[in-house]
């Protein structure tokens, strides 16, 4: 992102672009609605969507409020290597009591040891130390020796006293949850766990597990800040594709929404990998904004529906790209469609790796157009001469135009092989390259294998 604010302190007051602050309002509502409950939740989206920083901006707001809910945050996948779940979650509690004024929390730390002890046996000290850098170090020094403590006796221990242990956990855990019961008499507490499914598919399950089974209480809520689609791919990982990994799942969400990747300004659903686009290229590609440039990347972003962080990852490549070619991607009326092209070249070489070889060594032209993601072919026998007028069709044309000039494909499979319905594909295809009806393709190809060398750093110039 381009905001220079760190991440976990930023606000919806710093910038909302995309507006959502207006969902992360009705998400505080739910919580704070004791008669519905919609713990656990899910907020859905794919990778590089805005999650974290949503989720951020989301605490930050709940925390101007700090008598009607406490929020905690997770990110499960650094947690991942530490191997147990609960260890993570009941650090960030000891951490949160530790915190809250006029409270107690003494009576109840022996208790989350206890169940600690029995979740040890297997992970060790190393995962003790982690606990302590993850949330713990505010601690007093007395709860620290215990917990190393407990560490060195688990690890010594024998079969038999981990028997013994596991006989004590069911009672321990109804003690620890009625501690916590006693912790939210005045406030809830809103564990929020993010990038879940980022983690190691036995991790991610035994979190789920144990915030079902162990902090099933009335004023802990958790919401998961995950890719679903994602999550339930762990859970077949876990327990094979046999498992009905969307029932499973279910079994443990209360409420889950995805996160919208559109937006609504002045009357009209806004996409927002377009605005996010928009907003990093202004100062150094403004000729990329004109209407008929604009509609050609809108339509290529559309097609491939590209996240936030793919928006990022272009920009970045588009930008290295001028710097090496010394390219300022000028726009002129007059080769209006060589700068599509250009732009066109560093998005196969962002997202389309695989198609290099087929553009630069196999001259396999119209394997270019897979990169377009056009789901249908474009009927050429009703189409007219008004696409010029209209300009979101740049798509179609360049897409029309490759393959209409592949020496490769057979006349009798070419889809415009009536040549009097072509004539008006030609005319906008002309309109874009002036020459690429008469001479060919091949300096319109040309011109994507130049940016194509230039990103691999093979490019003569």
């Amino acid at each position: 992102m381009t905001n220079n604010i760190n991440i976990e302190k930023r606000t919806f007051d710093d910038r909302d672009e995309y507006n959502r602050k207006p969902i992360a309002e009705k998400v505080i509502s739910l919580l704070q609605k004791s008669s519905i409950s919609v713990s656990p939740m899910i907020i859905d989206g794919g990778w590089g969507t805005g999650k974290t920083e949503f989720c951020h901006k989301l605490i930050n707001l709940i925390s101007q409020d700090e008598q009607k809910l406490n929020p905690i945050y997770i990110n499960a996948f650094q947690a991942d290597h530490a191997d147990e779940p609960l260890m993570t979650l009941l650090a960030s509690i000891l951490s949160l009591m530790e915190k809250k004024e006029n409270f107690d929390s003494s009576p109840f730390k022996k208790r989350i040891i206890s169940v600690l002890r029995f979740s040890l046996k297997t992970i060790g000290k190393t995962s003790l130390i982690w606990v302590f850098k993850q949330g713990v170090d505010e601690l007093n020094e007395g709860l620290k020796d215990e917990m190393n403590k407990t560490g060195n006796e688990i690890i010594n221990n024998t079969v038999d006293a981990l028997l013994k242990e596991h006989k004590d956990a069911n009672k321990n855990i109804q003690v620890l949850q009625d501690a916590l019961k006693k912790l939210t008499e005045t406030s809830s507490i809103v564990i929020f766990v993010d990038e879940l499914d980022r983690c190691r598919p036995d991790f991610a399950v035994s979190m789920l597990e144990n915030i079902k089974h162990i902090f099933n209480v009335d004023g802990v809520q958790f919401v998961l800040v995950t890719n679903s689609e994602q999550l339930r791919a762990s859970i077949n990982h876990s327990y094979g594709t046999s498992i009905d990994a969307k029932k499973y799942l279910d079994k443990f969400i209360r409420f889950s929404f995805t996160l919208p990747v559109t937006f609504l300004q002045t009357g009209k659903d806004q996409d927002l990998s377009t605005e996010h686009f928009c907003t990093l290229i202004e100062a150094d590609f403004p000729s990329l904004l004109n209407d008929q440039i604009k509609s050609f990347w809108v339509e290529l972003f559309k097609n491939n529906q590209l996240s936030l962080r793919e928006v990022e990852t272009f920009t970045k490549n588009l930008k290295i790209y001028s710097l090496l070619a010394s390219d300022k991607l000028e726009f002129t009326q007059e080769n209006i469609g060589v700068p599509m092209l250009k732009i066109f070249g560093v998005f196969i070489c962002s997202f389309f790796p695989e198609l290099q070889p087929k553009i630069l060594i196999d001259n396999e032209e119209h394997k270019i157009t897979a990169a377009l993601r056009q789901k249908t072919i474009p009927n050429i026998e009703t189409s007219t001469d008004v696409f010029w007028t209209l300009p979101d069709h740049m798509v179609q044309i360049i897409y029309v135009m490759f393959w209409m000039n592949a020496k490769t494909i057979d006349s009798k499979d070419n889809p415009w092989k009536n040549k009097d319905a072509s004539k008006y594909w030609e005319n906008n295809i002309r309109r874009l390259f002036p020459c690429a009806i008469k001479e060919g393709i091949n300096h319109q190809v040309d011109i994507i294998k130049k940016v194509i060398k230039t990103l691999m750093l093979t490019d003569d110039n």
